[in-house]
C-alpha cells in the first residue's frame, strides 16, 4: 500500500503518524511541495497531507497551495482515502468550498475536545470519551464544507473545524478527519517553533496518536468506505 504524504514545511514531516504507517506496511512516498516537488502520478491507494505555518489563502507567497488545493479537490471527488493534518484539514475544507478564517484566538497547548452527537455515533470514535485531551496549536479555523457530518471541536474557545467528515449520504462516509493542531510532533532543529519542553510533553500523546491512526486505516479497509464526495 502506498501512500502519498505532502509535506508543507521543512520541519513539519510526517513524524509520528508517518512512523505508525510504515509500521502497519505502508510504504510512504513523501512529495516536498514547499520545495516544489509535485507529485508524479495519482497511483497512490491513500493520501496524508500535513500541516505548516502558513495559511491556505496566501497562495500568492505560496504559490504550490493552488495546485495542491486542485490535487485535494480531485482526490475527494473521486472517493479515495485522505488524512488531513493541521493546514491539511483546512485545505480540504477549503477545496470542498468551506471558508478559512483566522479563530478568535490561537489555541497552543493542551485543550479537550468534545464530540458532537454525530461524533458519538461515528465509529471512527468508538471507545473514545465525549471529550478527550490534544495537543493544539493552530492560529485559524474553517467552516464544514456542505455535505460534511461534524465530528468534534474544541470545548475552550469553541473552535467549529476540529473534526469533520465529508459524505456522500447519510451512510456513505468521505475524505476525512483532522484532529486540531499539530498531532504529528518530532523535534527538528531547523524549526524556530520546536522546544525541548513542548515535544517533552506531546510525546505524551504517542500511543494514543498511534491508536487513533490505526483506526483510521481500520475505517479505510471497511466496509464503510464511501464513494465520490458530492456537494
Amino acid at each position: 500500500m502506498r501512500l502519498d504524504v505532502f509535506q508543507n514545511y521543512p520541519c513539519e514531516d510526517a513524524a509520528l503518524a508517518g512512523d505508525v504507517f510504515a509500521g502497519l506496511g505502508w510504504n510512504l512516498s513523501v512529495v516536498d511541495c514547499y520545495g516544489g516537488e509535485k507529485p508524479g502520478d495519482r497511483e497512490a491507494d491513500a493520501l496524508l497531507v500535513l500541516g505548516g505555518p502558513m495559511n491556505v489563502y496566501e497562495e500568492d507567497k505560496y504559490p504550490f497551495l493552488r495546485w495542491e488545493t486542485e490535487w485535494i479537490l480531485d482526490w475527494a471527488v473521486a472517493g479515495r482515502p485522505f488524512l488531513g493534518l493541521c493546514l491539511g484539514a483546512q485545505l480540504l475544507s477549503k477545496a470542498l468550498g468551506g471558508t478559512v478564517t483566522a479563530n478568535p484566538v490561537r489555541e497552543i497547548g493542551h485543550f479537550h475536545v468534545e464530540l458532537t452527537d454525530a461524533g458519538r455515533l461515528d465509529p471512527l470514535f468508538e471507545g473514545f470519551a465525549e471529550q478527550f485531551e490534544v495537543v493544539q496549536w493552530h492560529g485559524d479555523t474553517f467552516s464544514i464544507p456542505s455535505g460534511g457530518i461534524h465530528l468534534a471541536r474544541s470545548n475552550i474557545h469553541r473552535c467549529p473545524g476540529c473534526v469533520f467528515v465529508c459524505i456522500k449520504c447519510a451512510d456513505d462516509n468521505c475524505a476525512v478527519c483532522h484532529v486540531a493542531g499539530k498531532t504529528s510532533p518530532r523535534k527538528s532543529s531547523s524549526c524556530e517553533s520546536c522546544s525541548a519542553g513542548a515535544w517533552q510533553s506531546i510525546a505524551l500523546y504517542h500511543v494514543s496518536y498511534c491508536i487513533t491512526i490505526r483506526r483510521f486505516r481500520g475505517v479505510w479497509h471497511s466496509a464503510q468506505w464511501p464513494g465520490p464526495f458530492t456537494r
